[in-house]
């Protein structure tokens, strides 16, 4: 938390992107709960307040699922 605030002079982070990232990761989980394998996003970037987030290297995983 103290990187995202502006840690040793740093300019505070673009915290709202960050949360607005995590909150479609987790409705993207939820959406394809049923046949999710594996989710991946691994590194975020956070960029300055007000430039958003970049999901560096992201991995979705799914399978088919039968009824």
């Amino acid at each position: 938390w103290p990187l995202a605030c502006g840690y040793r002079g740093r300019s505070m982070g673009d915290v709202e992107a960050l949360l607005d990232a995590v909150e479609a990761i987790v409705a993207l989980a939820q959406a394809h709960a049923a046949s999710l394998l594996e989710l991946d996003v691994n590194p975020v970037l956070l960029l300055p307040q007000g430039h958003g987030v970049v999901a560096v290297d992201v991995l979705v995983r799914l399978t088919t699922v039968e009824e």
